[in-house]
């Protein structure tokens, strides 16, 4: 039987994103969550409640109630979450896959990252706030994010982004080779992201390395501007993962 599947989105975003992939892999048999992550959509929460921590408990919670171990498909900082779920209940997941996704070493932030990848042309557009605790992405760094989408997919992005608290960019990443690296990882690389770019995405995969892992040729949404490409690769990272 397939795994069920929670998508589990990235900064300024929220389980909208993930519009055009549900169907897509509803059709291809699997069951699938895309819950908003605390502070995220519909899923309020305080700016001190969120943290790296409280994500990864919703992402938890999730999988409960789904009844069953489930796969994780984590987007952009999705994949820190989803690092995340895998050291704290490793029991729960049936396997990980990046989505041009943070794949970070033990004690590292998103953040850090973020600074040593000085190619990504979006990160110039991400400011903060005025309480500091939050920051923004401005228009023309939303439009590289969802490059090759049609103005009406660029609508959607706008009406649903959102600020994005910092403290989950900046808290360190704490996994194991026992609980998190038990588990199977795949990385879905983007060929052309200008927000995490392939570059980097290669990069991280030194640190944990993956197999399957699958190239598209698209920028940093392909669950927007590819969906039944990226459920293909996700149900053929699936069956890999069941094979192995």
């Amino acid at each position: 039987m397939k795994p069920a599947i929670v998508l589990v989105h990235g900064a300024w975003h929220d389980g909208a994103s993930w519009h055009k992939l549900v169907p897509a892999l509803e059709q291809r048999g699997f069951r699938v969550a895309a819950p908003d992550l605390p502070g995220h959509g519909g899923n309020a929460a305080s700016d001190a409640d969120v943290t790296l921590a409280r994500y990864a408990q919703a992402v938890v919670a999730t999988i409960d109630d789904l009844g069953a171990p489930a796969l994780l498909l984590g987007h952009s900082m999705g994949g820190a979450v989803i690092s995340a779920v895998a050291e704290a209940a490793p029991d729960r997941v049936a396997g990980l896959i990046y989505l041009s996704a943070f794949l970070l070493p033990d004690g590292m932030a998103m953040n850090q990252r973020m600074k040593e990848d000085g190619a990504s042309a979006v990160a110039p557009h991400a400011t903060r706030l005025p309480d500091r605790r939050a920051v923004i992405m401005g228009d023309p760094g939303l439009a590289l994010i969802y490059e090759g989408a049609d103005a009406e997919d660029l609508e959607f992005a706008r009406k649903h982004a959102q600020p994005q608290v910092i403290t989950p960019l900046v808290e360190p990443v704490h996994v194991t080779a026992a609980r998190f690296g038990s588990i199977p990882r795949a990385f879905i690389q983007c060929a052309r992201d200008k927000a995490i770019t392939p570059e980097m995405q290669r990069r991280m995969q030194q640190d944990w390395p993956c197999d399957p892992v699958v190239t598209l040729d698209c920028g940093h949404m392909p669950q927007i501007v590819m969906p039944g490409e990226l459920a293909e690769a996700v149900a053929d990272i699936a069956a890999a993962f069941a094979w192995s």
